[in-house]
């Protein structure tokens, strides 16, 4: 017998240092104690990943769409064989909240809003300290122009003290009302 799954998908953005990567690894361990099947796809690991391929080397907005593309793509597949596929990534462009809101039956989209001073204090790539000497471009918010999502399901903004342990708490209890009203 086929086992049947859920077939959610959790698409968490916001820009770099944001803590999308934690609280989406946070998010797993809480849905998979609860016993649902999770899969994590996150944006630096999939780019790093494809790299051969030569829009995953680049940053300019059309690349990122088509990055964003692709993770829609083998969300789809993953999607077929799990409860839930938590998605991790800037990909902050209105082309693709609407290609995953026609896609997804089942989607909920996360946005996490945090100031860049707490991201620039972050900053675990030291992507903030490259753009500060001049060092990088295409760098999304700054010299590339993003799309916040303004109909995101859930919108958490940042509150000083709150850990990504609280943050991945209220996901849940979100998820599970959005998903009760969809159905």
């Amino acid at each position: 017998m086929t086992q049947k799954y859920l077939h959610r998908v959790i698409w968490i953005t916001g820009f770099s240092g944001a803590g999308k990567t934690t609280v989406a690894h946070i998010l797993n361990q809480k849905l998979s104690a609860l016993g649902k099947k999770v899969l994590n796809i996150d944006g630096d690991e999939i780019r790093s990943a494809l790299d051969d391929f030569n829009s995953m080397r680049r940053f300019d907005r059309t690349s990122r769409i088509q990055n964003a593309q692709v993770y829609t793509e083998i969300s789809k597949v993953f999607m077929k064989q799990c409860d839930y596929v938590i998605v991790s990534t800037i990909s902050m462009f209105n082309e693709i909240y609407q290609l995953n809101r026609e896609v997804f039956p089942n989607y909920l989209e996360i946005f996490l809003d945090v100031p860049q001073k707490i991201r620039s204090e972050r900053d675990p790539k030291n992507f903030y300290k490259q753009l500060d000497q001049d060092r990088i471009s295409n760098f999304c918010g700054q010299d590339l122009d993003v799309d916040q999502p303004i109909d995101a399901n859930f919108i958490y903004r940042y509150e000083a003290g709150q850990s990504a342990e609280l943050v991945a708490e209220l996901l849940i209890e979100r998820l599970n009302n959005h998903f009760q009203e969809c159905g």
